[in-house]
């Protein structure tokens, strides 16, 4: 396995036969440049987030506003890189612009057509209760 486009110190860790855009829960790792301590410090136990790691913190937050395919779980700054979990789920990417998959038409399609027979049930028993109230008072 060769370096990564020749500019970085290890071989890419990436599976080869891997589409990272599948729908899937992947673990990353983001490290800063030499591995400088630009997001804070860890102090008595507990991470200080420095002015830039307090910026890093919110812009993983704000991944899924940028990416609604996005959802994010678990996630750490540390001093020097940042650990979190993406999950990449194309589904809800297909709801937003109106595209269904085939699993989900049908299962709609089903609850539509039992929604309207629910509907017309209700309809005609109502007209039924209204017309023997109607007789009763006669």
């Amino acid at each position: 396995m060769d370096k990564f486009r020749n500019k970085y110190r290890i071989p890419s860790a990436r599976a080869q036969w891997w589409d990272y855009g599948h729908d899937a829960a992947y673990f990353i790792t983001i490290c800063t440049k030499d591995r400088k301590f630009y997001f804070g410090d860890v102090i008595k136990g507990f991470m200080k987030l420095s002015e830039t790691g307090m910026i890093a913190n919110c812009h993983w937050l704000e991944i899924p506003e940028h990416f609604p395919f996005i959802k994010l779980d678990t996630f750490i700054v540390m001093p020097n890189h940042i650990h979190g979990i993406l999950i990449i789920s194309n589904q809800s990417t297909d709801a937003q612009f109106g595209r269904l998959s085939e699993s989900s038409e049908s299962s709609e399609s089903s609850e539509s057509s039992e929604s309207s027979e629910s509907s017309e049930s209700s309809e005609s028993s109502e007209s039924s209760e209204s017309s023997e109230s109607s007789e009763s008072s006669e």
